[in-house]
């Protein structure tokens, strides 16, 4: 009987177990016959006998068990792979989160100080121009710094420095100009005001009634700032309509053609014996005048930012410019061409002078340093003086043997001119010093700051200051300073005035304050500061 018939009667006539018993008592003799020659259509059930059944049986037990270990051990793999595939992400995720908010952290710091340091540039133009008599050039730096102030705290010190222009916000409540006032002048012979602002009008009021009279000068922008001759016969504006422009008093006419720029100009002024005017424009260009019939003289002078301030030599054969490009520049007053090479500072050049004798040039600006310049060669002479931060003033002693300078390092410091070194250690304040000066016998220094403190230094040596005369804090709360301080003639008296809303005199002897304070209303906001005051 063939196998395959044997195999197919056990299969039915025994099930496993069984089947293992009745293999084992009765076994069946496998022929392979045809094996080799079948190889291609090998079916091991036609070949083997009940023992390949039997194994067959065991094996797909052992197979089936197999197969499951197989799948639980895959499944136990894949799971191992995911968590280790999961713990990876998990961490590359809390890395990058770290990473991310540690460059946040660090993107947000510089734009925070980038954003500070342009508040501060614009903070500082506002009080150039201030200083200069432009109060609404200063009003629109002051509005530009305040919406780019980066925390509240400096927003809320901006927000009081524009306090002290609450003077000229006044005028514009007694004199209805069209817009807000920029600036005023006295014409005393003539008993009137004049007044400009952003309408482009400057106009005239009588100062007793304080009706405006039919004389209205016009430019074609806001008008930033006007000078008088010093006969009083002649008006000299500037204004963003890119001119400056000459008017004859009391007519209000004009004399001569603009005086063309083009950018609005910052700033003008006349010469010595005022035949010539001086311009200088956001087109960072500086320009010389006939102030007879308004002719260009010479070719412009060209920086490479603004122009923060220029100034004659005494033979008027030169002109003196410094910028924000960080140079201030020579330049000869008939051609405009340079007159030597670029004095280079590593910041933006707050001022310059020149000596007595005109050999040398002093500078300084924001890197902290006070440089001179040969003025022949246009080569430092000698190392530069130092600060702490950037130097915002100096002046000379009376032969210029000592420089007095002061700035944002919360020190005045004064230097031997000859060995450009400190004759005495720095003079300290608790904020920025703004000002400072020598009185006439030079035997003491006056030093006025941002600390609401004047005081008065013995000026062989620093560690004490003489005197103190202290404001308090203005009624916001805010510690805007002292602006000025000046002695009297006798200097028995010093005169101060600041933040607080008061202009206040002492006795320098016993340093007590002498009267009651002269204090202004708060008429426009919550605090109001005195930016200036003089003696009669």
């Amino acid at each position: 009987m063939p196998n395959h018939v044997v195999r197919q009667q056990q299969s039915q006539e025994a099930a496993f177990p069984e089947a293992l018993y009745r293999i084992a008592e009765n076994p069946t003799a496998i022929d392979y016959s045809g094996f080799e020659a079948g190889q291609h259509k090998f079916h091991k059930g036609a070949y083997e006998s009940g023992w390949y059944t039997l194994l067959a049986s065991i094996c797909d037990v052992q197979r089936i068990d197999l197969a499951q270990r197989e799948r639980d051990r895959a499944f136990a793999i894949r799971r191992k792979r995911l968590l280790v595939v999961f713990s990876a992400c998990l961490l590359a995720a809390i890395v990058s989160g770290v990473w991310f908010w540690h460059y946040q952290r660090e993107h947000a710091e510089r734009e925070r100080t980038r954003l500070t340091r342009m508040t501060t540039q614009l903070l500082e133009r506002s009080e150039h121009a201030a200083e200069e008599q432009q109060v609404n050039a200063a009003l629109h730096y002051l509005a530009a710094a305040i919406g780019l102030a980066p925390t509240p705290e400096l927003r809320s010190r901006l927000m009081n420095a524009a306090h002290r222009h609450e003077p000229v916000l006044r005028l514009g409540g007694i004199f209805r100009q069209e817009s807000g006032i920029g600036g005023a002048l006295f014409l005393e012979n003539a008993g009137q005001i004049l007044t400009w602002g952003d309408d482009g009008a400057i106009r005239c009021w009588d100062q007793t009634t304080g009706r405006a009279l039919d004389r209205v000068m016009r430019h074609d922008g806001p008008v930033y700032g006007a000078i008088l001759s010093h006969d009083g016969t002649r008006l000299l504006s500037w204004s963003e309509d890119q001119t400056a422009r000459l008017w004859q008093l009391p007519s209000g006419m004009p004399i001569g053609e603009p005086l063309m720029h083009e950018s609005g100009l910052i700033a003008a002024a006349f010469n010595r014996d005022e035949t010539r005017i001086i311009t200088h424009s956001k087109d960072f260009t500086t320009r010389i005048w006939d102030a007879a019939n308004g002719q260009s003289l010479g070719n412009p002078s060209r920086h490479d930012g603004w122009i923060n301030g220029a100034v004659f030599s005494r033979d008027e054969r030169y002109y003196l410019t410094w910028s924000d490009d960080s140079t201030a520049r020579r330049w000869y007053t008939s051609s405009g061409q340079p007159a030597g090479p670029a004095l280079r500072h590593h910041g933006e050049v707050n001022g310059a002078m020149l000596s007595a004798d005109e050999k040398r040039i002093v500078t300084w600006g924001n890197d902290g340093m006070i440089r001179f310049w040969d003025t022949a060669s246009g080569r430092p002479d000698g190392p530069p003086l130092l600060h702490d931060g950037a130097v915002t003033g100096a002046c000379f002693n009376h032969d210029e043997t000592l420089l007095l300078s002061w700035g944002r390092d919360q020190t005045a410091r004064l230097w031997d001119v000859a060995t450009h070194s400190l004759r005495v250690p720095p003079f300290h304040h608790d904020g920025w010093v703004f000002g400072a000066s020598f009185n006439t016998t030079e035997s003491q220094i006056l030093t006025w700051s941002y600390d609401n403190t004047a005081r008065i230094w013995d000026i062989t040596r620093s560690s004490e200051a003489e005197k103190i005369f202290r404001h308090s804090t203005g009624p916001a709360g805010s510690d805007a300073g002292i602006f000025g301080a000046a002695w009297d003639q006798s200097e028995r008296r010093l005169l101060t005035w600041g933040d607080d809303n008061t202009a206040r005199i002492w006795d320098v002897t016993t340093g007590q304050q002498s009267g009651a304070s002269l204090q202004h209303d708060l008429a426009w906001g919550e605090n109001c500061e005195i930016v200036g005051a003089i003696y009669n």
